[in-house]
């Protein structure tokens, strides 16, 4: 990638760049789409973007998104522990939009409830505790 490092723009065309590998994925099945999917989502959700930034509970949902995509694929469950972290840190950003960080809860609530029944309650407290009032009334935290 041509952008050079520091530049403000970089966490978000590797987003857009992981999501144009994760589209590849759905539509062709390669592996190395979703890994590079995986990798472009993760530098630029968790490597180059700062807690609090409010684009980042949007690029956490994406990695998410992708490593669940890749336990589908796999049936590796250290993907799903990844997927339903992401999903947890996305929905703790609390400088991001109140339905960005409700869609994360409620995908962590359901990862959860499907695969590690302990984090499940933990997911939908949280779904309904910081987002579901706001988003109804349109609101924003």
């Amino acid at each position: 990638m041509c952008t050079p490092a520091g530049h403000a723009d970089k966490p978000a065309l590797l987003n857009n760049l992981g999501n144009a590998f994760f589209r590849r994925f759905e539509r062709l099945g390669e592996l190395i789409d979703i890994e590079n999917a995986i990798s472009f989502k993760q530098q630029a959700a968790v490597d180059l973007t700062p807690d609090g930034h409010a684009d980042k509970a949007g690029w956490l949902n994406n990695l998410g998104s992708a490593f669940q995509s890749r336990f589908e694929r796999l049936n590796d469950p250290e993907d799903i522990s990844k997927a339903t972290a992401s999903y947890q840190r996305a929905t703790k950003n609390t400088s991001s939009p109140p339905l960005t960080r409700y869609n994360a809860a409620r995908r962590w609530a359901i990862l959860s409830s499907e695969h590690q029944l302990s984090r499940a309650a933990n997911a939908t407290t949280d779904a309904q505790r910081h987002d579901l009032p706001r988003h109804i009334w349109g609101q924003r935290s």
